[in-house]
């Protein structure tokens, strides 16, 4: 059992204990109603597409940045491979993450024999509390977040979480396809990050 030696520890349990009854509402209840994402806008810098979704009614922190990357880019049926998820905050430190992996179900699957129901802890995630929703997976939905009051990961390439996939037929990574979309990304004071989608779903060769 933990022990709160003083009162610091107590208000960080107490924070993280409200963050994960939030977190674990919005990924297996119906938390999609507290999504704080407002209008949509594109832009295109330096030839890298980007489509920015801007918090609405929330104090934000300009700058923050997410994609996916792929260990693999030709797959055949059966295959497993990764994507990587990553953000990039400028430096801020993240507190907790909630977001969706999208996929065409034709194409790919979640293999969830492998981690927590098929996702686990990135690099710089490792101390987080993490937890998946894979109900959806058939239509090409997958939920997943994570939260931490201590050890917040922070800096301009940051590894949220590793999802695993199995492909269900032979394709190639479609690198113009939404594959992500962030219902929140907050830092350690529970501030909204102003989201960047960067189209750019690395293949690691």
């Amino acid at each position: 059992m933990l022990k709160l030696n003083n009162t610091t520890d107590k208000i960080l349990a107490g924070i993280l204990i409200i963050g994960i009854v939030f977190v674990g509402y919005t990924i297996f209840g119906n938390g999609t109603k507290n999504i704080n994402i407002g209008k949509t806008k594109s832009d295109n810098v330096s030839g890298v597409t980007s489509k920015k979704r801007v918090a609405k009614n929330k104090e934000v922190i300009k700058g923050g940045q997410v994609w996916v990357e792929f260990d693999k880019k030709e797959l055949k049926a059966g295959d497993n491979f990764e994507a990587k998820i990553y953000a990039d905050t400028a430096g801020e430190k993240i507190g907790a993450f909630n977001m969706y992996f999208k996929f065409d179900p034709k194409n790919v699957t979640i293999n969830i024999k492998k981690g927590e129901n098929g996702l686990m802890p990135g690099n710089d995630t490792l101390k987080y509390m993490i937890m998946a929703n894979p109900n959806d997976v058939s239509k090409g939905s997958y939920r997943f977040a994570g939260i931490t009051a201590t050890n917040h990961a922070k800096g301009q390439r940051t590894n949220l979480a590793i999802i695993n996939l199995t492909a269900v037929k032979k394709f190639q990574i479609d690198t113009n396809f939404d594959w992500l979309k962030v219902n929140e990304l907050a830092s350690d004071l529970g501030k909204s990050f102003d989201i960047d989608y960067l189209q750019k779903n690395i293949v690691i060769k």
